[in-house]
């Protein structure tokens, strides 16, 4: 049997979301190559994509140890299988190996692209390290710019509109919770005084959307365009104020705002931390969210002295069950985000209110073996996990708000 030929189909199963097929025909390649780490590695993708991350883990760290660095074509089958495991150890809750498999990966990386992205997961997770100083953060954006080390921004450049001409741009212009935070800023300027544009790195659709572009003035989508062609567009567009979503999360495009292609640069809502970049003027924060921590910022902090966020909910939110006799206290947050500091805190509050419980909800809960692993980690920390509600992650959290007092 041709090995690769089977690893094609596999893996062509795998692209397709026949996740039980591409496994059966990887049980069938394990047994006639297992010396072929790209086997292991799809194996791990699809566990990965099924929520089973302990497997996932399992099967990568079997490997990691046996790549030649000195072979170009197995350095970069690490780099991507470093990445990867940040990502699984990011879904089990392990913080501070998710952030050094990405900081790895980083390294590993030939792409820049690659790179980048690694590099932001490595700082997006960095913020939930306990004593990561504001010196640790200036470290880890040294690094982060030198991947930007050749672009040559557009010259400053003030315009004198009758208007002033805004841009947001984001990968998160769709039912998404930084739409609820932002979407009166985006759609209600007032238009005898802003001309608004969206730059849209995302090529999701929905009702918000469309919404937001029947509201606004400009519409562009930049998802296909490179960072230096994006800029150009809205260099053209000639915008006063380029308003970045976005930060260090999912889909972001910095690099565009590295090219400095508008007067003056804001970033803030959808990511509390700094950039870390020169590139951006401000920061709109709070000051619950930014309070005394203007070291830890590279921007000019715009500290509203009220929350910073519009909240629009998309849904009406369901009423709170009362038949009970008991508090449930919710956390519906990533699992990264439940570090040994928090989960001290909520042992402490469960042991002061009596017969309180805790619900959880997040994407490791989704299988047994994810359950399992987290119910040790709670039994470390002393928690009665009969009182503890573990439920794994579906699109509609509201429903599941129900069940929450806290």
């Amino acid at each position: 049997m041709d090995a690769w030929k089977i690893f094609t189909a596999a893996f062509n199963e795998y692209n397709a979301k026949n996740f039980d097929a591409a496994l059966k025909l990887v049980d069938v390649l394990k047994k006639i190559a297992p010396a072929i780490k790209k086997i292991h590695m799809l194996e791990a993708w699809i566990y990965f994509e099924q929520d089973e991350y302990i497997k996932a883990f399992d099967v990568l760290k079997k490997i990691l140890l046996t790549f030649d660095i000195d072979s170009p074509y197995e350095k970069n089958l690490l780099a991507q299988s470093l990445h990867r495991m940040g990502m699984i150890c990011d879904r089990m809750g392990l913080a501070e190996d998710s952030f050094k498999f990405f900081r790895l990966a980083a390294r590993a990386h030939d792409d820049k692209n690659s790179a980048v992205q690694s590099f932001d997961n490595a700082i997006y997770i960095a913020n939930a390290l306990e004593n990561f100083s504001a010196e640790n953060f200036r470290t880890l954006y040294d690094d982060y710019k030198k991947n930007f080390a050749d672009v040559v921004p557009f010259k400053k450049k003030f315009y004198n509109h009758a208007k002033i001409r805004v841009g947001f741009i984001s990968a998160d212009f769709h039912a998404h919770p930084v739409m609820s935070w932002s979407l009166p800023l985006i759609t209600g300027l007032n238009k005898n005084f802003f001309v608004t544009f969206c730059y849209s790195s995302s090529a999701q659709s929905d009702f918000i959307t469309e919404k937001i572009r029947a509201a606004v003035d400009g519409w562009r989508e930049i998802f296909s365009l490179t960072d230096a062609q994006a800029a150009k567009i809205i260099r053209d567009d000639e915008i006063d104020i380029l308003f970045d979503l976005s930060g260090h999360t999912s889909g972001n495009r910095l690099g565009v705002a590295i090219h400095r292609p508008a007067s003056i640069q804001i970033s803030g809502i959808g990511y509390i931390n700094s950039t870390g970049l020169d590139a951006f003027d401000y920061f709109l924060s709070d000051v619950h969210c930014a309070g005394n921590s203007a070291d830890y910022f590279v921007e000019k902090i715009i500290c509203l002295p009220h929350s910073h966020i519009c909240y629009t909910p998309f849904v009406t939110a369901p009423i709170v069950r009362a038949e009970k006799n008991f508090v449930t206290f919710g956390s519906f947050n990533q699992s990264c985000k439940m570090s040994n500091l928090i989960l001290n805190a909520w042992k402490k509050i469960l042991d002061l209110v009596p017969n309180s419980r805790l619900l959880l909800k997040t994407k490791i809960f989704n299988t047994s073996d994810g359950c399992n692993f987290f119910r040790e980690r709670l039994k470390n920390f002393g928690f009665d996990t009969s009182r503890v509600d573990m439920r794994g992650y579906t699109a509609n959290h509201l429903a599941d708000y129900a069940d929450v007092d806290i």
